[in-house]
Formats: structure tokens, sequence, C-alpha cells
């Protein structure tokens, strides 16, 4: 049964870093010095998405830590996945290139799914004020990878 999903905050992040996956190879190097690369499959694995909200109110970062409990805390009690994490549009503000818009969505023919590859880090700059930085990796989503 594949995991189901949840749809991340309607935050806009004030930076964003994206690194796209890379395609699962191994590389052989024989005795003579040869080097054999054997790649393993025709789409990446492995994005990296990082997003960071500098001086949000507490209860927009508080949006941001349940967001990251639910998608953690509803694992399917019989295969233990964790949920996946869909952005909305407000993520991915300021890309103008629809495009790239798709590509950092995953929404593209790639199939990966984003999880939380860290717990989200905040940080009290203020009284109410808070900074959150949130780490995504992209998953291939087994049900839908074919």
């Amino acid at each position: 049964m594949a995991a189901t999903g949840h749809i991340f905050p309607n935050l806009t992040p004030t930076q964003r870093s994206y690194t796209p996956g890379t395609f699962p190879a191994n590389e052989f190097q024989g005795l003579n010095g040869a080097v054999t690369t054997i790649q393993y499959g025709a789409k990446p694995v492995d994005s990296k998405l990082q997003m960071t909200f500098q001086n949000i109110t507490d209860d927009e970062a508080y949006l941001i830590y349940d967001n990251y409990i639910k998608a953690n805390g509803g694992k399917d009690v019989n295969t233990g996945e964790r949920d996946f994490v869909y952005l909305p549009y407000p993520a991915l503000a300021g890309i103008h290139n629809g495009n790239l818009q798709s590509v950092i969505a995953e929404q593209n023919a790639s199939k990966l799914r984003y999880r939380y590859a860290t717990p989200p880090q905040i940080t009290s700059v203020f009284p109410g004020i808070s900074t959150v930085t949130v780490e995504l990796r992209g998953y291939l989503d087994g049900a839908n990878s074919v």
C-alpha cells in the first residue's frame, strides 16, 4: 500500500535550495584501471529541497511542525511507510518558469515524492517570531514508480 500525502503549509520561503536527484549507478574498477559504470535505473532519485522561512509568526512555525508530525506519524501500520509531503504554490513563489516549478515540486516525470529528511529546525528570533528551516528529500513512490 502506498503512503498518502499531506500538503505543506501555505507559506512562502524566504530562501530555497534545490538539488536534483541522481541516477542510481555503481562504478567498478578493473585490475588494469579501466572503469565500468552500471546505471540501475532511468529515473533520478534522492533530490533535496531546503527551504528557510525567516521571521514568521510562531503560529506559522507551528503549522510547519504540525505538518512534520502528521507526515511522520501517519505511518502505514502494515509497511511502516511515512507519508509524503506535497508543495502548494506559495512554496514555489518567485520561480517564474513553469517547467522549473514542476521540476522542483517533483511533479514532472521523475515520480519522486517528498518526505522530511530531518525534523524542522525552529529558531526563536524575537518573542512571537521564529525562523524555520525545512529539509525535504525526494523518494520514488513504489506504487507510482513504473
